[in-house]
């Protein structure tokens, strides 16, 4: 080998090993980039799933005082049902007894 060829490998050797550096450099600073975007995916996970409890819960109360007000509202409707089914029965032994009073 010549003292010339023997440069040559020495100047190519030289430039594998600055791209070996910089490829290092580069996947350090990418892991760091991973990590960074890591942590901030699992924060805003952390902040999504508390909003869905939360929105469980919210909907859990909506549901509760919903199904209170309809269990309300069957009621005065069974009541008012009850008030014209009176209204009815007495209605109807009226004009019973109406008739019988004019027909005799």
């Amino acid at each position: 080998m010549t003292e010339s060829e023997a440069v040559q490998l020495e100047r190519r050797l030289s430039k594998i090993e600055a791209a070996i550096m910089a490829s290092a450099i580069v996947g350090d600073e990418l892991k760091q980039q991973l990590t960074n975007h890591r942590s901030e995916m699992l924060d805003e996970f952390r902040i999504l799933s508390a909003r869905m409890v939360q929105h469980f819960e919210s909907d859990e109360s909506w549901m509760n005082a919903h199904d209170k007000a309809q269990a309300r509202a069957d009621g005065y409707r069974s009541g008012q049902l009850a008030v014209v089914g009176i209204v009815v029965t007495i209605a109807s032994l009226a004009s019973g007894a109406i008739v019988k009073l004019v027909l005799g």
